[in-house]
């Protein structure tokens, strides 16, 4: 996905997105690989890796976003959704495929399938376009 698509995320990535934006600034995130969340009984589960801009000479920071949600009757429940963040390491950013490759190979027990590629490059649009949008007060 490029800058400027929108599209719509089960809510369980929703929210673990809204959690990584309060822990980290879409400023500093590059880009990021949503993996499919994976729905089986009444779980949804996904992981989200996300480079985050380190230095300016091609050195990113690598998170990985791990979520876990109940669902009811094909909704995200009351019960919260499990989120962890965790930073990975730093390294170079052309070493960053070969990461999403690793990711991917140890996830294939589960088959989500392929991730997709955020290019957020700091910019907060990109980013927002994420997220459904915030709901208006209506005019008095």
């Amino acid at each position: 996905m490029t800058k400027g698509e929108e599209r719509e995320h089960p809510e369980s990535l929703v929210r673990a997105l809204l959690h990584l934006r309060d822990r980290i600034s879409p400023e500093e995130i590059d880009r990021l690989w949503i993996f499919p969340v994976l729905e089986w009984e009444h779980r949804e589960t996904g992981v989200v890796v996300v480079s985050c801009f380190e230095r300016g000479d091609g050195i990113r920071k690598v998170h990985t976003l791990e979520f876990q949600a109940a669902r009811v009757r094909g909704r995200v429940g009351e019960l919260p959704v499990e989120i962890l963040l965790e930073e990975e390491g730093v390294v170079p950013a052309e070493r960053i495929p070969r990461i999403i490759q690793g990711v991917s190979r140890r996830l294939r027990e589960n088959d989500p399938g392929p991730p997709e590629e955020i290019v957020v490059e700091g910019d907060l649009e990109a980013f927002g376009a994420l997220l459904p949008p915030e709901p208006t007060s209506p005019e008095p």
